[in-house]
């Protein structure tokens, strides 16, 4: 029986949605493709986070999928100010 293998896009999304479960919080996330089926936990985002933004090189541009990449993260300044009578 030939095993199914998935596309980079189906491989791209599926770690994105672990990633993003993860970030909200879950403790354990799994996702199954075919026959296949693989569980991952908080202490493996950051290795999640390296496997995306190799798919992300490799097809992201094609399904919009966010560049995830730590020059891309968002940076915040300090809070803003506000002056009473101008």
């Amino acid at each position: 029986m030939a095993m199914i293998v998935p596309t980079c896009e189906q491989e791209l999304k599926s770690l994105y949605d672990v990633i993003m479960r993860l970030q909200k919080g879950e403790a354990v996330v799994s996702i199954s493709f075919g026959e296949r089926s693989v569980s991952y936990s908080q202490t493996q985002l950051a290795s999640l986070l390296t496997t995306y933004r190799v798919f992300h090189a490799q097809c992201g541009a094609s399904l919009g999928l966010p560049d995830l990449s730590p020059h891309n993260a968002v940076r915040r300044g300090p809070p803003a100010r506000f002056r009473a009578g101008f």
